[in-house]
């Protein structure tokens, strides 16, 4: 059976074949996804429905298409950026509702300038500090794995992780922009 894989999300919950591996990494993320996890978010959600609302506003009577598709990548990149790294793209805050992520996920590429790498050594950084507050009241999908005492350390390397970003952005941006 061929397997939907590619350098770019080998080591992702996607990507695993190995059966065992893959039930791991799921384990490891399916509490983020829960009914009561994503209910914690419905005051970040509830914020970027508004903003969205503000933004197709300004383009009422303006006799110019809009692309809701887009719109909607916007904000689900929005939302699922603060939920997987405490950090929004703000790409809501584009009135034409580009830059986004859309075009480079419907192609399966990189994310173009964003550099999750990076964010995913500052979170490592973060949580390794003698100053780290375990308490917060948000943690974020990132945090919460590379802080995990379940996960062994081979599951928490930049490269792993990169790519389990990319799928998490992914799916939660492209499956709500495309119910438009």
């Amino acid at each position: 059976m061929p397997q939907l894989t590619n350098e770019n999300n080998a080591q992702s919950v996607f990507g695993t074949v190995p059966h065992d591996l893959h039930r791991f990494r799921r384990d490891a993320l399916s509490p983020f996804f829960s009914k009561a996890s994503v209910a914690k978010l419905d005051p970040l959600i509830q914020s970027k429905v508004r903003q969205l609302c503000s933004q197709m506003e300004k383009h009422a009577g303006s006799g110019k298409p809009v692309s809701i598709s887009m719109a909607f990548s916007c904000m689900t990149t929005d939302v699922v950026t603060e939920f997987a790294f405490t950090r929004t793209y703000n790409f809501l805050d584009s009135e034409s509702f580009e830059p986004n992520f859309h075009k480079a996920i419907a192609a399966a590429t990189e994310m173009g300038p964003v550099d999750l790498r990076a964010q995913i050594r500052e979170i490592k950084g973060r949580t390794e500090s003698a100053q780290y507050q375990r308490s917060k009241a948000h943690r974020t999908i990132f945090e919460e794995l590379v802080d995990s005492n379940e996960l062994p350390e081979r599951e928490k390397s930049v490269e792993r992780l990169w790519q389990e970003g990319q799928i998490i952005i992914g799916a939660g941006t492209e499956t709500t922009a495309w119910s438009a």
